[in-house]
């Protein structure tokens, strides 16, 4: 069985190792698909071990969808990871020990993600647990064409691992602020 590991990037110098080292011990792979970073992303990607590729950026939906027609023929599972986020080391033992045992008939597997915000856990408002399907058999699996809330899609069964992702983003307040603006105007779109 192998996994690649996907991470969409753009100036994500200050989260982009520390992604890389939390899948390194389970990736065969790893693919970094930048979208003009003006900071040391790619840098720091190919230093963590990661192939880097570059696409210019439409939405985050077709940026995914074009990383997956780049993986190889022989990629068996993929795992997509944001570059703010970093899988827990319950959840690598998971994959490491459960992923090449699952049926074949399970095409997707769906992980909790556990969010912070400036360093503190979100516990309440409906933010943890979240359930995603972020590992799927390449070729199975496509990030639905939306432009907010878009999520991977799967025909097929699929099944559930306990370990989790953490959402762990170290920009500022004023960060937050604009990404979530602009959350608003993107679901404008899809309305």
């Amino acid at each position: 069985m192998t996994l690649t590991v996907v991470i969409l990037t753009k100036n994500e110098e200050r989260h982009i190792a520390r992604a890389i080292a939390s899948v390194a011990p389970i990736a065969d792979r790893i693919v970094v698909v930048d979208s003009g970073s003006m900071d040391r992303t790619v840098e720091l990607a190919k230093e963590g071990g990661a192939e880097v590729l570059e696409n210019l950026w439409v939405n985050y939906a077709t940026q995914l969808n074009w990383a997956l027609d780049q993986l190889p023929a022989d990629t068996d599972w993929v795992f997509r990871l944001d570059a703010d986020e970093v899988v827990t080391d319950a959840l690598a033992s998971e994959i490491k020990t459960h992923l090449g045992s699952l049926s074949p008939t399970i095409v997707g597997v769906y992980i909790s993600r556990r969010m912070t915000f400036l360093g503190r856990p979100i516990k309440w408002g409906g933010v943890f647990p979240v359930r995603v399907l972020r590992l799927f058999r390449h070729g199975r699996g496509r990030c639905e064409n939306r432009w907010m809330d878009e999520h991977v899609l799967v025909e097929g069964a699929t099944a559930a691992f306990t370990g989790e992702i953490l959402d762990d983003n170290l920009n500022s307040l004023t960060w937050w602020t604009e990404k979530h603006n602009a959350y608003a105007s993107r679901e404008v779109v899809d309305l």
